[in-house]
């Protein structure tokens, strides 16, 4: 996979995690969300990148469906059916 191109915009939002060792706790260090740009709407954040997770029982229900041959936009629509109806 190639890297992905950087994207920076001199941002000033950041937050800085620090981990507890003797206690293995973790507390935010520093918080600022000052942006300077607009900010994805919610509708929107499944498309990006570190939101789209695919579970272990979807990932064995896709290999299987794979095996068989089926297309992939067969098996994007199948989920999509499942998701619709709640499945």
């Amino acid at each position: 996979m190639d890297p992905r191109p950087i994207t920076r915009c001199g941002c000033g939002a950041q937050i800085k995690v620090h981990v507890d060792q003797s206690t293995s706790r973790w507390f935010v260090e520093k918080f600022c969300d000052e942006h300077n740009h607009k900010i994805l709407d919610a509708r929107f954040w499944g498309l990006l990148r570190f939101h789209r997770v695919i579970n272990e029982g979807d990932m064995h229900q896709i290999n299987s469906m794979r095996k068989t041959r089926m297309r992939v936009r067969t098996i994007f629509r199948a989920f999509a059916t499942q998701l619709m109806r709640g499945i």
